[in-house]
């Protein structure tokens, strides 16, 4: 997937500013298209590779781990 996406950050950045704005994401989304493109390879090129065999992707951490090694979220407090 990077080798698919290289050039694609500067490319799209104009066109990624300009809808952001548009649909008022400013607050919510980063400003650099680059920054969501690695956060893209990093989750699938192992995936792609075969790297990420036997292991589970685990959104806290951000990281393809072994099952065994996923940390649980705090609980909520009670209300």
């Amino acid at each position: 997937m990077a080798e698919a996406l290289d050039g694609m950050a500067d490319l799209a950045q104009p066109k990624w500013l300009t809808w952001r704005r548009k649909q008022r994401l400013e607050a919510s989304t980063p400003e650099r298209f680059g920054v969501l493109l690695f956060d893209i390879v990093e989750f699938t090129d192992p995936v792609l590779s075969g790297g990420a065999a036997g292991l589970h992707w685990s959104p806290e951490q951000r990281a393809w781990i072994k099952a065994g090694e996923f940390t649980q979220a705090p609980a909520a407090a009670p209300r």
